[in-house]
């Protein structure tokens, strides 16, 4: 799936896209090891969007386990502690 992710980032950057969205669709129940993976995908995730020179915005899902309010998001977005990656306030969402 990182392929794919990185032609995604490519064509943003092709066509001048600043930002991509990511939905964060993680559904449970989750163990320990699953949210130090998340954190770790989000990382790398940010690390190839500044590659390809997009940002990334960290979407909340209603349906969710981990990612279904703003609250869980700003903090996985706070550990990530990536300058590109952020946060996705969509107004259908509130």
């Amino acid at each position: 799936h990182w392929r794919l992710f990185g032609k995604r980032l490519e064509l943003c950057a092709a066509m001048g896209i600043d930002v991509l969205v990511v939905a964060c669709d993680v559904h449970g129940p989750l163990s320990e090891t699953d949210l130090e993976r998340v954190q770790m995908s989000l990382v790398h995730a940010a690390e190839h969007a500044a590659q390809a020179g997009v940002k990334l915005a960290l979407e909340l899902q209603a349906t969710a386990s981990l990612g279904s309010n703003l609250q869980t998001i700003a903090m996985l977005v706070a550990e990530a502690a990536h300058p590109n990656l952020g946060i996705c306030l969509d107004v259908f969402q509130y």
